[in-house]
């Protein structure tokens, strides 16, 4: 059997008339309070020169810092990338770092060495310092980069 097409539009109407005037639903599934409730802010820096800048929070979705499984989050902004950086995570074992030296931040690859040294890669040159030597602030847990 087949339907005539102002018969159809008309049942579609129906249909959708009956389901907002039901109240089934949310009336605006994406507003700002479901956004926001997705949302949570963090610090975010600027790294130049050796310091870190404090800019603008920045809003990330939950869904992120509960994959990387951390509430310790931080932005930090670097040329053309953005790190997300787990400042829960401050005991050196191999990977990408941002520490402190001296006063002097930078993002850095540290490899755990016997004797309680680290090996910190410098633009493809590797030096060995002792672990008091510097502070590690986190470990890098996600990087955003431009291509």
């Amino acid at each position: 059997m087949l339907l005539s097409w102002s018969r159809c539009r008309r049942g579609l109407k129906t249909v959708t008339k009956s389901k907002y005037s039901l109240g089934i639903g949310e009336a605006f599934p994406e507003s700002e309070e479901s956004q926001v409730a997705n949302a949570t802010s963090i610090g975010s820096f600027r790294l130049r020169s050796g310091t870190l800048e404090e800019t603008n929070s920045f809003v990330l979705d939950k869904s992120i810092s509960e994959e990387l499984e951390t509430e310790n989050l931080i932005l930090v902004k670097e040329d053309t990338q953005r790190l997300l950086v787990d400042k829960e995570s401050t005991h050196a074992t191999s990977g990408k770092y941002l520490i402190d030296m001296d006063g002097s931040f930078s993002i850095n690859e540290l490899q755990r060495l016997p004797g309680k040294k680290l090996a910190i890669s410098f633009n493809g040159s590797t030096i060995n310092v002792e672990e008091d030597d510097i502070k590690v602030v986190g470990r890098v847990a996600m990087v955003m980069g431009k291509e």
